[in-house]
């Protein structure tokens, strides 16, 4: 019970104009760079558009270069040539452009 009559009989600090300006700035400051931080890396969501069964078709007649291109340097451990030899094979077979 102390401890609760302590606590409510606190004042509260009453900011200035500028305290409180700068206060938000730092804010706002925190929360941008908190959004470009975690949206910053989006490259890895171009590849999902190699595997979009609707695509496949279209694909087929048009590689996607751009996005396979965004995809390797998203993830350089894959191998460009096997990636594009394997996504063509893909792309050409019926039974998978009928999955969508």
């Amino acid at each position: 019970r102390q401890e609760a009559t302590e606590t409510t009989s606190r004042r509260r600090t009453v900011l200035g104009e500028d305290e409180k300006q700068r206060l938000w700035e730092k804010i706002c400051d925190t929360i941008l760079t908190h959004t470009r931080e975690r949206f910053s890396f989006t490259n890895h969501l171009i590849s999902a558009k190699l595997l979009q069964a609707e695509m496949f078709e279209q694909h087929c007649h048009t590689f996607p270069t751009g996005a396979l291109n965004a995809t390797v340097e998203a993830y350089p451990m894959l191998n460009k040539n096997k990636l594009k030899t394997e996504l063509s094979l893909v792309y050409e077979n019926p039974e998978f452009r009928s999955c969508c």
